[in-house]
């Protein structure tokens, strides 16, 4: 510890006695050490505003191009199924087909072989009335049919959005998804082959897309995360960064409606930036390393062209001052000032000389202490001129306009300087510095090229990707939980009043559909009957909701009744509600809206419907659902239409 502290205590003082020293190459050598950290602080400043400026471009033009390539890949997956579609849609059998079913054509064309080899799991003919001519979903990898595909595409192809967007005659592919499998589908009108016929009925074809597909296009590791809705799902789509430094994609596969059914996920490294840190890293240490070389090699010029003849003078001169033999400077016969200098001495010392001869003989006789004494005293007036040419010296040498530039440097510290303020003083010290350094001239050009030179080199890199995956719903859904699951919407509603809830429902009710988008729906009506108990301004909010099962159609149904007694509204406008964007408050915004809820229901074979009095009396919201098959048995009485 003692030698440490002794070691720091003499390197303080050479460090003082080098800041105090007069010796000129003390002085030249400060001052070529502060342009130099100067020069290196501003030189790695700009190259690290560069570099990373112009690598977070490129990261940012990387992560754009890596979301191009999934929604890409997305459009050829529905431009393939669209093309095989209307390969079959265009085709006098299949649009006899459709007019009168006959199982000729369905032995010829529709079974597991022809299917797979045409590359989709899924065909469905449907005439407009909603009338299935036919079904069939194969399992890819044995051929084997899919009971709950084939009933999944039955209700989808039933579905008004489908039937309409069918009849349209738009753009008909899209995704669609069943518990965790995601459908390429398209579905077109059915015509003779020559395009001519009227249309009675569309065909519909569904290839099941799979992680591997987005892999092979995005040369990464690709998940398809089907845990629906997105907005409850695990982030934001598009591109973010996330805790472990890694860009994760999440791309949505549009669906039937234009939201999406499924989420694309994958991620990769920051390659991108992190090489910029390593070439930045890099050219700084370059530049410095530069930057030390043209200093020592700068410092050797300046002690061999300056400094060194100074002390050679400077010795000379000494020596004279102690022999008295006046001498003549060697010197190589540089014609710069040291060279105007060492002759113009020169010349001094042959007049010395002559003086010198001329004096003694005339006071030979005064003796030669006498001499002697004048003689050193014409010395010392000679040396004069000398003296003064060298006290001189340190300051024609001093960096110029050292307090000024001291300032601007102060100056220039301060954060809250100008724009214009900062653009003087820079060129002021850039002035001063340019007199001491000239030398560095060739050194800057290089410096210059360099710079362009990075330009071009940051412009050729890129990257891509893995994440994780999540499993799906099944089909069979327990509604009875669903409703108990979203009841916190209205006992816990924000709205700063308590809400009563009245739902008790022993039975278990097993329905047809997606757990998550009936949640959905549920929790979209519970969030409409509190906002209407709020606009209503009672003191006391309640919902009642009540179960019951009924037969619909022949069919056995399960059925939810949600009650509330809110502000209710005009039987006149019940038909409005379900259009997408309508609300009867002008402040209600987003939400997901009885019209997404009630497309939603209908694609799983269910209704959605909301009466009311009027103004002031309450509104009940109806969800039903068919009944799951394993309790669809005992028979039911009707139930008045719904």
């Amino acid at each position: 510890m003692a030698r440490v502290l002794l070691r720091q205590l003499a390197a303080n003082r050479w460090a003082a006695s080098l800041l105090n020293s007069n010796r000129i190459s003390a002085k030249l050598g400060l001052v070529t050490a502060r342009v130099g950290v100067l020069g290196f602080a501003s030189i790695a400043l700009a190259i690290s505003m560069l570099i990373s400026l112009q690598f977070a471009n490129i990261e940012n033009q990387d992560n754009a191009e890596a979301i191009f390539r999934a929604n890409a890949k997305s459009e050829n997956l529905k431009s393939n199924i669209e093309k095989q579609t209307k390969d079959w849609a265009l085709w006098t059998d299949t649009y006899n087909y459709i007019d009168n079913a006959n199982q000729k054509y369905l032995d010829v064309n529709v079974h597991s072989t022809e299917a797979l080899a045409y590359g989709v799991e899924g065909i469905g003919y449907f005439r407009f009335d909603k009338t299935p001519r036919a079904v069939v979903y194969y399992n890819r990898k044995d051929g084997r049919p899919v009971p709950e595909m084939v009933r999944f595409l039955r209700a989808l192809g039933q579905s008004d959005a489908l039937i309409a967007r069918a009849r349209a005659r738009s753009r008909n592919a899209f995704f669609a998804r069943h518990g965790n499998r995601v459908l390429a589908v398209a579905a077109v009108q059915v015509t003779l082959s020559d395009g001519s016929g009227t249309p009675a009925g569309f065909i519909m074809m569904a290839h099941e897309v799979d992680a591997a597909s987005y892999s092979e296009a995005l040369q990464v590791s690709a998940t398809l995360d089907t845990q629906m809705p997105v907005s409850q799902s695990s982030g934001p789509l598009g591109a973010s960064l996330g805790a472990d430094n890694r860009v994760h994609f999440r791309i949505g596969m549009p669906g039937l409606d234009g939201s999406p059914v499924a989420v694309v996920t994958y991620s990769k490294d920051r390659a991108i930036i992190e090489a910029g840190h390593r070439l930045q890293l890099t050219m700084i240490a370059g530049v410095a390393l530069l930057l030390v070389l043209l200093l020592a090699t700068l410092t050797f010029a300046i002690n061999r062209s300056l400094v060194a003849p100074l002390h050679g003078l400077k010795r000379h001169v000494d020596q004279i001052g102690q022999t008295g033999e006046l001498v003549e400077m060697v010197h190589d016969g540089r014609r710069d000032e040291i060279g105007a200098l060492a002759e113009g001495f020169n010349r001094m010392i042959a007049q010395l000389r002559d003086l010198r001869a001329r004096m003694e003989a005339q006071s030979f006789q005064i003796g030669k202490n006498q001499s002697a004494i004048g003689s050193l005293h014409n010395v010392n007036n000679g040396l004069c001129p000398i003296k003064t040419l060298l006290s001189l010296l340190p300051q024609d040498l001093a960096f110029p306009a050292r307090e000024f530039v001291n300032r601007a440097l102060a100056e220039l510290a301060a954060p809250n300087l100008t724009a214009a303020r900062r653009q003087q003083l820079t060129a002021f010290v850039v002035a001063a510095i340019e007199r001491v350094v000239e030398q560095l001239a060739e050194a800057q050009t290089k410096v210059s090229e360099a710079n362009r030179a990075i330009n071009l080199v940051v412009d050729t890199i890129s990257a891509q990707s893995a994440s994780a995956q999540a499993a799906g719903d099944s089909a069979a859904c327990d509604l009875t939980a669903v409703v108990g699951s979203n009841l916190a919407i209205a006992t816990y509603n924000g709205k700063g009043f308590a809400i009563a809830v009245d739902y008790a429902d022993e039975q278990r009710r097993l329905v047809h559909g997606d757990r998550v988008l009936i949640s959905q729906v549920v929790g979209n009506v519970l969030t409409n009957a509190v906002e209407a108990i709020a606009a209503s301004r009672r003191n006391a909010g309640q919902i009642r909701i009540a179960g019951s099962t009924v037969m619909v159609e022949g069919r056995r149904m399960e059925r939810i009744a949600i009650t509330d007694n809110g502000d209710g509204f005009d039987p006149a406008t019940a038909a409005d509600l379900f259009k997408r964007g309508f609300s009867t408050r002008m402040d209600k915004h987003g939400g997901l809206g009885l019209h997404w809820c009630a497309n939603t229901i209908n694609a799983m074979g269910g209704t959605l419907t909301i009466e009311s009095d009027g103004p002031g009396t309450g509104a009940t919201t109806t969800v039903t659902l068919p009944a799951y098959a394993e309790q669809a048995e005992a028979p039911i009485a009707p139930a008045a239409a719904a």
